[in-house]
């Protein structure tokens, strides 16, 4: 109990100075935004090069102190929940109910014991045991609690838990970051569904439309502006209309896919921070190493490909 008192005294502390760092960024990004439109109003005055040169300066200092201050906010997110995952802990030790999913969406009537047992609903043995931040993550303990293990499986989950009942930082975080996903049974579907559905533009017309057709556009209207051409304004007309009808047929389909995009990339980001946590961590149990290496390909780790995944979304 004591240490979960200690660790809320540091996040608070922590959180603190964060939220403290967090207002001053807010106060620089206004400042420099305000001295871009400034300078930049005296440059379309005076056509003096300094004003352009400062205003430009001032938002390259805005996008750089944006990047920073979008890291100072994601630690205050995950200090927030660190203080409810330790203030959760206390609550359990005084003998109040566990915050965490109860599972109940995991009961199966039909099964041999888990029913009959209670393993799942309202002050259930999964709600007082359940630590996943993930929808994957409570779906996989729901299965674990279910099916029966050998003698020497058990012999090396309880080596297992052992160890990462030390490693409270780990445990810690890996549950922030999931919690930060903000997933659910829903969202991880539409996740999975969006990953193998097929692009919107697989077809070798649709591809190659995409690529000429702005082509010829900017080409035609190059034309028509060098050589004041009129049948190439007219072509660059038509290719325009064109796009846009041609790109409207895909416009209901985008727009649902847009609707994902900002939940798939969040719950992208916390999965990637959940595999990093756990790839560079030094375990002991041959458990805990043989669930290590199925993140692991080579030289190739399950955290860079959903980065690489996310740089195409993001």
């Amino acid at each position: 109990m004591q240490e979960y008192n200690t660790r809320i005294d540091a996040f608070e502390q922590e959180l603190k100075i964060s939220s403290k760092n967090d207002r001053w960024y807010v106060i620089v990004r206004v400042i420099t935004i305000l001295c871009f439109i400034v300078f930049g109003f005296f440059f379309s005055r005076t056509i003096r090069y300094e004003f352009l040169f400062l205003s430009l300066s001032c938002l390259l200092i805005f996008f750089i102190v944006m990047r920073f201050h979008k890291k100072i906010l994601h630690r205050i997110d995950l200090l927030s929940i660190l203080l409810q995952i330790n203030k959760n802990e206390l609550n359990v030790l005084n003998g109040e109910k566990n915050r965490y999913d109860n599972g109940s969406e995991f009961n199966i009537p039909g099964h041999s014991f888990s029913f009959d047992l209670d393993f799942f609903g309202e002050a259930s043995l999964y709600q007082y045991l359940n630590r996943c931040g993930t929808y994957p993550g409570r779906h996989f303990f729901a299965t674990y609690l279910c099916d029966p293990l050998s003698s020497e499986q058990i012999v090396e989950s309880q080596l297992a838990i052992k160890e990462l009942a030390a490693k409270v930082n780990f445990r810690q975080d890996v549950l922030a970051f999931g919690i930060k996903s903000e997933d659910s049974k829903k969202s991880y579907s539409q996740l999975v569904n969006w990953l193998h559905q097929k692009s919107l533009f697989s077809s070798s017309v649709a591809n190659i439309i995409i690529w000429i057709s702005p082509i010829f556009l900017i080409l035609s209207f190059f034309i028509y502006l060098s050589f004041d051409i009129t049948i190439f304004w007219k072509i660059c007309s038509s290719i325009f209309i064109f796009n846009l009808f041609y790109f409207s047929t895909f416009a209901k389909k985008i727009q649902l896919d847009l609707s994902h995009f900002e939940t798939a990339v969040n719950q992208l980001e916390q999965y990637r921070s959940i595999f990093q946590k756990i790839e560079s961590e030094n375990f002991e149990s041959k458990l805990l190493n043989q669930l290590q290496g199925k993140l692991v390909e080579g030289n190739y780790k399950a955290s860079t490909a959903i980065s690489k995944l996310s740089s195409y979304i993001d």
